[in-house]
């Protein structure tokens, strides 16, 4: 491995710890306020709003990167490269996080939110007036469905959270990156 990628992995490091620390303070006061079970569409809210926090983030870290570490210059593969890395780093600290609140803090917390989840949805549905057939057939659907283990939460996430990070470091890139003039770039 060259330097340059052994300078790429270790910049991306502290910046994927602080990503990752983000979200982990997202998802603390997310568990502590019970934002979740708030009201039915709350959770679709919440996940929206990290999509929004996660994609500031990773803009805001590319951009210091490249003016901090890069000289004020970065091409939009390296930012595209970077951000990924960054949100690998991150996804590894905060499926850790998670492994720990659902597998040692609040190993029931998954079960909770999903049977309140449940009930305020089986509400909605006697409040709009929808058939007792099709809120039986809800209600079996929620009993079906297996809540995962903490540890199988945890390892899925990861490429799931990789995957997320390539698709906003796409966006991301394009608002970070800044070439050099390329007259200066041809006198070097």
């Amino acid at each position: 491995m060259d330097n340059t990628k052994k300078t790429l992995l270790k910049d991306a490091l502290k910046y994927g710890v602080i990503l990752g620390l983000i979200a982990i303070i997202v998802a603390i006061l997310v568990y502590v306020f019970d934002l979740v079970t708030i009201s039915l569409w709350s959770g679709a809210i919440i996940g929206l709003l990290n999509v929004v926090i996660y994609f500031i983030t990773i803009l805001i870290l590319m951009k210091s990167y490249r003016d901090k570490v890069l000289g004020g210059f970065m091409k939009y593969g390296r930012g595209l490269i970077f951000g990924i890395i960054i949100g690998a780093y991150s996804a590894i600290l905060v499926a850790g996080f998670n492994y720990i609140l659902n597998g040692i803090i609040d190993p029931d917390y998954q079960k909770n939110t999903m049977e309140k989840v449940s009930s305020m949805t089986v509400d909605y549905m006697y409040g709009a007036g929808v058939s007792d057939e099709m809120i039986e057939q809800t209600i079996e659907r929620f009993e079906k469905r297996e809540i995962p283990s903490a540890i199988k939460s945890a390892v899925i996430a990861i490429p799931g959270t990789i995957i997320f990070s390539f698709i906003v470091s796409l966006i991301a890139a394009a608002f970070a990156k800044r070439n050099k003039d390329p007259y200066e770039a041809a006198m070097e």
